[in-house]
């Protein structure tokens, strides 16, 4: 089932994905409230028009509860580690001048550079700025010249969604 929906051409964003798609608690809420203004994920949608278990998120969380008690306990943990660890070995602390935030590297580039400094700075972040998504787009390109097989790609108004909706549809197939 989870295959037929990767070959759907809305299903492109699990190449990419980010992880929200998977938040049980909102999706949960979305579909028993109709008066939260969140959509179901695609997934969702698909698997409920196939099978009958469009119900089973109006049942409580049973489980989830269960798994919240331990999920706290491992946070619980994480907390008094470094205190006990600050114990152990003095903090070493970074100054703030330290920062690799783009924010800091642009502030002390542009305050403190020269002029050709501030250009090469310019350049890379411009040859830079679609970074994630052309590494996706990259990985699928590989992806796709690895194939043991010619693989169609299908029209797309969009390229890029055309590229990694051919590269879903090769590896469904391999499956």
């Amino acid at each position: 089932l989870y295959t037929q929906y990767l070959h759907q051409p809305g299903a492109l964003a699990i190449a990419g994905h980010t992880g929200e798609w998977l938040i049980y608690d909102e999706v949960k809420a979305a579909y028993s409230n109709p008066d939260i203004k969140t959509s179901l994920p695609g997934w969702y949608h698909f698997h409920n028009s196939n099978t009958d278990a469009a119900e089973l998120l109006l049942l409580s969380d049973i489980r989830g509860q269960k798994e919240w008690f331990y999920w706290n306990l491992h946070f619980e943990r994480q907390q008094l580690q470094p205190r006990m660890q600050a114990k152990i070995l003095p903090k070493k602390t970074e100054p703030p001048w330290m920062s690799t935030s783009d924010t800091a590297i642009r502030f002390f580039v542009h305050r403190f550079e020269d002029i050709k400094v501030k250009h090469i700075y310019t350049e890379y972040t411009m040859a830079n700025r679609h970074g994630d998504t052309l590494q996706e787009i990259v990985k699928a390109i590989e992806g796709l010249l690895d194939a043991e097989e010619p693989v169609p790609i299908a029209s797309n108004p969009n390229w890029k969604d055309a590229i990694m909706l051919a590269l879903n549809t090769y590896r469904c197939k391999k499956t």
